[in-house]
């Protein structure tokens, strides 16, 4: 099976990274691999093999700042990605526009709805750019009234900036986030609830070390420490609870592997965070 080239994740090299991390600081080398989602085991997990004398069962899951956020990130891009494009003469050289959109605009629009959506946009944003207040760059002073404009099913607003030195004469969209930490919540809850009844076969049934590995590919909305301290949230109280679990930052070069939880030592513990890995040397174990 080959990677889906529009999904921002990278099971196979995510769990190389984690298993060099263990080598590394334990010593250990690996042996016999294999995938038990490739010869259909009845706990699918995503990779074993031994470490050491000991067998290991990892299972991997890209994560969300909330639930849609990876799906919404490219429904993004298809609707709003032209408008860049469309509107590039709008502003003047010594101004640029920004037009400030919900973070989950686009849940919901079929995508053969899209063109005449963004249309509608293009022309309300022309017409409102005449009229739209303009203040210096970088001023938090932003007055302009959220609207739902004809054909757009949902709020907008924009804005207008003077004197934008290296930002001048462009015209650019943000996306404006709501309750970050309850849907981080929601999401890694969905997480858990997937993930750790599949690592629990292994554990119960083979005598395996358990290892969940997420995957962070979020520049904006996610780091380490939010994820850490939100999971250890999310799991307290579980029976069924991994042995470790880590975190895999690939948004960056290099990747940087966090441990998150093992026996005895968590994210705050020093020599736990940011082990960095060039993601060039890193083998895809799983093609996925």
């Amino acid at each position: 099976m080959t990677r889906d080239p529009e999904t921002p994740f990278h099971e196979g090299m995510a769990l190389d990274a984690v298993l060099r991390r263990i080598e590394e600081r334990d010593g250990v080398q690996r042996d016999g691999g294999f995938d038990p989602e490739a010869q259909r085991h009845a706990s699918p997990v995503d990779y074993c093999c031994k470490l050491g004398d000991e067998l290991v069962a990892l299972e991997h899951t890209g994560i969300e700042a909330f639930p849609g956020q990876i799906r919404g990130n490219g429904e993004a891009k298809l609707l709003f990605g032209p408008l860049i494009e469309q509107l590039k003469e709008l502003a003047a050289p010594t101004e640029c526009i920004c037009l400030d959109i919900p973070i989950d605009a686009t849940m919901g629009i079929k995508t053969k709805d899209v063109p005449t959506v963004r249309d509608a946009l293009a022309a309300w944003i022309v017409e409102s750019a005449l009229t739209t207040i303009t203040t210096p760059y970088g001023s938090r002073l932003r007055d302009t009234a959220s609207v739902k404009p004809p054909g757009v099913p949902f709020e907008v607003s924009l804005h207008r900036f003077s004197a934008a030195h290296a930002m001048g004469g462009r015209f650019y969209f943000t996306r404006i986030t709501g309750p970050i930490e309850e849907g981080r919540t929601e999401r890694l809850g969905q997480t858990r609830d997937k993930k750790f009844g599949k690592l629990a076969v292994w554990k119960r049934n083979a005598a395996a070390h358990s290892i969940l590995v997420l995957e962070d590919a979020d520049m904006f909305l996610t780091n380490e420490q939010r994820v850490a301290d939100t999971f250890a949230r999310v799991e307290e109280g579980r029976d069924d609870q991994p042995d470790d679990v880590y975190v895999v930052t690939t948004y960056i070069e290099p990747w940087r592997v966090t441990c998150l939880r093992r026996a005895g030592k968590n994210y705050y513990d020093e020599g736990e965070r940011f082990w960095e890995v060039d993601s060039s040397t890193l083998q895809d174990l799983t093609g996925r």
